[in-house]
């Protein structure tokens, strides 16, 4: 009866060993949270029509992205420009080929069908992205 109860415990515990890598790929998959703080319209000047209002659309989210995570894109969707500020911690995006790192506080922007792709040290980085869609 011991020798059943060793033998099923030692399975056990060698299935949690081998399914732990399949765990740990499934929570980092789902280690991106994001929050849509303002999504609506609002009315920018046209340079280019003589400084005329023109309605536009704009979407602000806060994005935390766990630490150790490689995303190929965070899902931009504006066909006009992107401004984001890295809110904490450190990561390092890359922009149309371009490494680069970014510090806490920085703010940088995303052209319109940019490649853009992010990764995160061992922490936990927060940015806050401004989609503004092209009038």
């Amino acid at each position: 009866m011991k020798r059943a109860m060793l033998i099923s415990s030692v399975l056990s515990v060698a299935s949690l060993f081998a399914l732990a890598p399949a765990f740990a790929q499934e929570d980092k998959q789902q280690m991106v949270r994001s929050s849509v703080i303002f999504e609506g319209k609002t009315q920018m000047r046209d340079t280019k029509a003589e400084g005329t209002l023109r309605d536009t659309d704009v979407r602000i989210q806060n994005v935390a992205i766990v630490g150790g995570q490689k995303l190929q894109s965070l899902g931009l969707r504006s066909n006009g420009i992107t401004i984001i500020q890295l809110r904490a911690g450190e990561l390092t995006t890359v922009i149309n080929g371009k490494r680069q790192e970014r510090k806490e506080g920085e703010f940088w922007t995303v052209p319109a069908g940019a490649q853009f792709s992010v990764e995160t040290g061992d922490d936990t980085a927060t940015i806050q992205t401004i989609e503004i869609v092209r009038p």
